[in-house]
């Protein structure tokens, strides 16, 4: 059994605890540096400025501004096609058949209510005509003789037949010249001035409208009958949008909200319009609404025709929000940053700024909602040209 002196050992731990202390001391002493290094060089990358002079801006075209409210509509998107109301369209046709004579107006012309369109022939129009006249001639006859029944069926001097006999062919002579004038209306051929010796076999075809001419199923020398449509009239004047929306964003819209719509082949430009009325009946099959809207502008009304197919987007509500240029916000690795300007040196015109994290909401076609606008100064400047070169380098 191996045995030590107590004056031995206890020197020995005593010089072992001093190596110890000290090598834990050299540990924490390195460790604390180690952090220090870190922190300096995280704050050296945090405080990092952008130095531009003046003439860098000025050729890089930089520009500055402030957090401002912008507007963020909230947009229903839709598409219909360009139409009229009912009494703005016209579907033209004879009430007599006949062969058609002359042919007046073309396809895409303007033509105005009460026009002569075109001219029909039949020698039918000369039995409704003579018929007319003739009766029209009996009447006045047919009119005294009841008259006269009548006073003598009153004084007894006449039998009740008689009377009746008279009254009879009176009425009836009187509702055939009716109908005979009614019908000699619709020729177009006035009833009053009518004579024998100017009884004709053509009739005019008038304009009930005005407007311009859509279709024309008919030529020179063609049989037409009343159920024939001749020819489509279609007033622009009263040209609107017939949008289709889905029954999910209904409860959205509302009259008087805002319409911007653009050309199928004109996506580019775009054109606004007012809703003025909501249908009220889903279609059952495609799940949509009928909504219309009028133009803001009439004078513009003779770029479009009916049947032009439109993309359309409703504004629903507009929402101001606090906001940068989309220009002024670079992503990297999905993260939003902005350049924010630090100082301005007035006697060396020089810009200093600093990259700052931003939280970004929704985005509209020119800006972008800044939810964490808190955090920075009201007056702050952030470069909303330029930025983005200055970042990604």
């Amino acid at each position: 059994m191996i045995t030590y002196k107590h004056t031995q050992f206890v020197p020995f731990i005593m010089n072992s605890s001093k190596y110890f202390i000290l090598i834990v001391l050299i540990s924490f002493i390195s460790s604390c540096n180690t952090e220090d290094i870190q922190q300096n060089e995280e704050t050296k990358t945090d405080s990092a400025l952008i130095e531009l002079s003046q003439e860098q801006m000025d050729l890089a075209e930089a520009e500055l501004d402030q957090i401002k409210k912008e507007e963020f509509p909230e947009i229903v998107n839709s598409n219909g096609i360009f139409s009229v109301p009912p009494d703005g369209k016209a579907s033209v046709s004879a009430y007599f058949e006949g062969y058609v004579k002359d042919v007046n107006i073309l396809e895409g012309q303007k033509v105005v209510k009460g026009q002569v369109l075109f001219t029909i022939e039949n020698p039918e129009y000369i039995k409704i005509q003579q018929n007319f006249l003739e009766t029209k001639a009996q009447i006045k006859n047919l009119e005294s003789a009841y008259k006269r029944q009548q006073i003598l069926y009153k004084e007894n001097i006449s039998s009740e037949k008689n009377y009746l006999m008279a009254e009879t062919d009176y009425l009836t002579a009187e509702a055939k010249y009716q109908s005979l004038y009614q019908q000699l209306k619709m020729m177009h051929i006035n009833p009053d001035n009518l004579k024998a010796q100017k009884i004709q076999t053509v009739i005019n075809v008038i304009s009930p409208i005005s407007g311009f001419i859509t279709d024309m199923n008919i030529n020179k020398g063609v049989f037409i009958s009343p159920s024939d449509v001749a020819i489509s009239i279609v007033n622009t004047n009263h040209l609107h949008l017939e949008l289709s929306v889905y029954e999910k964003k209904l409860h959205n819209i509302c009259k008087g909200q805002e319409v911007r719509f653009s050309l199928l082949d004109q996506k580019e430009k775009e054109y606004k319009a007012k809703i003025i009325i909501v249908g009220k009946r889903i279609d059952p099959e495609k799940r949509t609404i009928n909504v219309h809207a009028h133009l803001e502008n009439d004078s513009i009304l003779d770029l479009f025709t009916v049947g032009m197919y439109i993309d359309a987007k409703i504004y629903v509500s507009n929402d101001s929000l606090p906001a940068l240029p989309n220009e002024a916000i670079v992503e990297l690795d999905g993260v939003p940053y902005a350049l924010i300007l630090d100082y301005y040196n007035n006697e060396t015109r020089q810009y200093s700024f600093k990259t700052v994290k931003l939280k970004t909401g929704r985005k509209g076609e020119y800006f972008t909602e800044i939810l964490n606008s808190k955090d920075f100064n009201p007056n702050a400047q952030f470069m909303t040209k330029g930025a983005f070169n200055l970042i990604k380098e």
